[in-house]
C-alpha cells in the first residue's frame, strides 16, 4: 500500500521547488549581468584613464624617460591602475611598475596594435611580463595627425574578480536568505491552507457517516472560506433534512407498525423493502426479513398467485388468501418511487380468520338448526293431516291456524338453507347458458293462482332469445321471490314481468302497481328479515329473507339490482346481467 501523502508537504514541495528555481535563477541572472556591467564600467574607467593619461603625456612628450617614468608612475598611483608609455614602433618608454628597459617590444600587443591604429584598444590577456591576466585599454597620442605615441592602462583581472566575487558571494547570500524566508513562508502558507483543508475533509467525512452537526472553521477571506462556507450551509441544511427525513420515518413506522392489517412494500426483484409485525404475526415470519426475497421469508401459495398476479395486472384487490389457520384479504398495487425507473410493489392484508370462521359457525348453525326443524315440522304436518279428516269446525279453524305457521316455518327453513349455500365462501353453483322465456313458465304457475285469487293481471313480456348465463334454479329462485313479493303487495291492478337484450346486458324487470315502498325504506329492503310493514308481511305470510336471497343470486352472476318506487303507485325492480358466453 503506497504512503499517503499530506496535502501540505505537496504544496509544500510544489511551493518550495518553484521558490528555489525562481530565486537562484533570478540570482544567476543578477550576477551575470552585474559581472558584465562591472566589467564594462571597469572597462569604460580603464579607458576614461587612458584618455586622461594620454592626454597628460601628449603635453610632455618631449620630457626624459626617467621623468616620464616618474609621471608614469604617479598616474599608476593615482589611478590605481598600472601605466605603460609606448612609441609608435613598439619599445616601452615608461611603465608604473615594470622597468622599460626591461620589456618586450609591444608592438605586436592586440590593445597596442589597434591604438597604432588610431582607435582605442581593448584586451583581457595574459601579462607575460607580469605572469598573470590582465586587461588593457591602450589609447593612441596623436599630435598634428601624427600618432607620437600610446598610452596603455591596465588592471589585474585578478582585482577585478575580487570584485566581481564579493559582489557574487552578496547575491549569493541575499538569494539564499531570500530561499529560507520563502521555505518559511511557503511552510507556513501550506500549514494555514492544509488546516482549512483538514477541516473540510473532517467535515465531509463525518458527513458521509451522518453526523451533521460538525462545522469547518476557515478564518481567511479566500475561496477556501467560500467553500467551508457552503459546505457548512449544506450541513445545517442536510442536518435539518435528515432530521425531517427521520421524524417522518419515524411516524411512519409508528403508522405501520400500528395498523391492524399486514404490510409489504417489494421493490422489482421482489426483495421485501418495508413491513410490520403484522405481516410477520400472519405469515410466521421469524427475524429481520428486510433485503431477502419474499419466497425465502414466506412458504405461501396464495401470497405468490397474488404477487404473480399483481405483476401482470399491476393491481389486485380481495384476493383471499390462505395460511396455515389463517384467512387473509390482500389487496396490492404496483408503483414507482421518485427517480426509480422499475415498479414496486405494496400490499395490504387484512385478518378474516374471526369473520371466516364466523360465518362459517352461522352457515353451520342455520344448517343444522334448519335440519333439526324439518324433522318436527314434517312430524306436526302428518299429524295435520290425520286431524284434518274430523269434521268439527273449529278442531279445523284451528288446524288451519297450525298449518299456515307450518308451512310459514317450513319456507323460514328453506330461506334459510338456501341463504347459507349462497353465503359460503365457495357456493357450488351450476353455470349455463338459460333462456328466461323457458324458465318464466314454471316460476308464473307458482304465483298464477295467487294472482287469479286478488284479480291481478299477470303479464310476461320476455323476447324468445333472451339468454343468461347462469344456475337456472337460482334465476327461478330470483324471479318466484320477485313475483311473490310484487303479487302479495299488489291489492289489484297487475305484475309485469320483462326480459331484453341491450348491448352488452341483460335486462330483467319486474313492475307491479302495488302499495310501494316509503324512499327512507329503500336502502334496507335487501336486508335479512328486514320488513317494511312487519304486520302486513307476517299476514302475508312472508319470512323476510326474499329480497335478501334475490340480491345474492344477483351478485353471484355479477349482476347489479336498483329499485324504484313509489308509495301507492308501485314498485318496479331492475336487474342487469352481463351477456357472458
Amino acid at each position: 500500500m503506497k504512503r499517503r501523502i499530506s496535502i501540505i508537504w505537496k504544496y509544500f514541495i510544489v511551493y518550495s521547488l518553484t521558490a528555489t528555481v525562481v530565486i537562484f535563477a533570478l540570482a544567476t541572472l543578477v550576477s551575470v549581468t552585474t559581472r558584465g556591467r562591472y566589467q564594462k564600467t571597469i572597462e569604460s574607467e580603464l579607458n576614461n584613464y587612458a584618455i586622461f593619461a594620454s592626454e597628460v603625456f601628449s603635453s610632455v612628450l618631449d620630457i626624459s624617460p626617467a621623468e616620464a617614468d616618474k609621471l608614469a608612475k604617479n598616474l599608476g598611483t593615482r589611478t590605481a591602475s598600472r601605466i605603460t608609455l609606448i612609441a609608435p614602433y613598439g619599445k616601452v618608454m615608461a611603465d608604473s611598475e615594470e622597468n622599460p628597459d626591461q620589456m618586450e617590444n609591444h608592438s605586436e600587443r592586440p590593445e597596442v596594435k589597434k591604438a597604432l591604429s588610431g582607435d582605442i584598444g581593448i584586451s583581457t590577456r595574459y601579462s607575460t611580463t607580469l605572469k598573470e591576466s590582465m586587461s588593457y585599454v591602450a589609447a593612441p597620442i596623436v599630435e598634428n595627425g601624427e600618432i607620437k605615441a600610446v598610452v596603455r592602462v591596465s588592471l589585474k583581472t585578478q582585482a577585478i574578480n575580487l570584485l566581481i566575487g564579493q559582489l557574487t558571494r552578496r547575491i549569493i547570500f541575499f538569494a539564499i536568505a531570500a530561499w529560507v524566508i520563502a521555505l518559511i513562508l511557503t511552510l507556513l502558507f501550506s500549514s494555514v491552507f492544509s488546516s482549512s483543508v483538514k477541516q473540510m475533509v473532517n467535515l465531509t467525512t463525518r458527513l458521509a457517516k451522518g453526523d451533521f452537526t460538525t462545522r469547518a472553521h476557515v478564518k481567511s477571506r479566500d475561496e477556501l472560506s467560500e467553500l467551508a462556507a457552503a459546505l457548512n450551509e449544506m450541513s445545517e441544511k442536510l442536518q435539518s433534512l435528515f432530521g425531517q427525513i427521520r421524524t417522518r420515518h419515524d411516524e411512519l413506522n409508528a403508522t405501520i407498525n400500528s395498523m391492524t392489517e399486514g404490510f409489504l412494500v417489494l421493490d422489482n426483484r421482489l426483495c421485501i423493502r418495508l413491513t410490520n409485525e403484522n405481516f410477520k404475526k400472519m405469515f410466521a415470519a421469524e427475524g429481520d426479513i428486510i433485503g431477502r426475497s419474499y419466497i425465502e421469508v414466506v412458504r405461501c401459495v396464495g401470497l405468490k398467485e397474488m404477487i404473480d398476479e399483481l405483476l401482470q395486472e399491476s393491481q389486485v384487490k380481495g384476493k383471499r388468501i390462505e395460511f396455515g389457520a389463517g384467512v387473509f384479504l390482500g389487496s396490492g398495487a404496483a408503483f414507482k418511487a421518485e427517480g426509480e425507473k422499475e415498479n414496486r410493489f405494496v400490499l395490504v392484508f387484512h385478518d378474516i380468520t374471526t369473520d371466516v370462521q364466523f360465518e362459517r359457525i352461522k352457515a353451520d348453525f342455520v344448517a343444522n338448526a334448519s335440519h333439526e326443524l324439518r324433522t318436527p315440522l314434517a312430524a306436526i304436518n302428518g299429524y295435520l293431516e290425520t286431524f284434518e279428516d274430523e269434521d268439527t269446525a273449529t278442531q279445523r279453524r284451528f288446524i288451519a291456524v297450525i298449518r299456515r305457521n307450518v308451512e310459514r316455518m317450513s319456507h323460514l327453513v328453506s330461506d334459510l338453507l338456501l341463504l347459507s349455500r349462497l353465503e359460503a365462501p365457495n357456493p357450488q353453483l351450476n353455470f349455463e347458458k338459460v333462456n328466461l322465456f323457458d324458465i318464466t313458465e314454471d316460476v308464473t304457475k307458482l304465483v298464477e293462482r295467487l294472482a287469479k285469487d286478488k284479480s291481478i293481471d299477470l303479464k310476461i313480456e320476455i323476447e324468445p332469445d333472451v339468454a343468461v348465463n347462469g344456475d337456472s334454479f337460482l334465476l327461478e329462485q330470483m324471479l318466484l321471490n320477485l313475483l311473490d313479493n310484487a303479487v302479495k303487495y299488489t291489492k289489484h291492478g297487475e305484475v309485469i314481468l320483462r326480459a331484453r337484450k341491450e348491448g352488452e346486458k341483460v335486462i330483467v324487470q319486474v313492475e307491479d302497481t302495488g302499495i310501494g315502498i316509503p324512499p327512507e325504506h329503500l336502502n334496507r329492503i335487501f336486508e335479512r328479515f328486514y320488513r317494511v310493514d312487519k304486520a302486513r308481511s307476517r299476514e302475508l305470510g312472508g319470512t323476510g329473507l326474499g329480497l335478501s336471497i334475490v340480491k345474492h343470486i344477483v351478485q353471484l352472476h355479477d349482476g347489479e339490482i336498483h329499485v324504484d318506487s313509489r308509495p301507492g303507485r308501485g314498485t318496479t325492480f331492475t336487474i342487469y346481467f352481463p351477456t357472458k358466453e
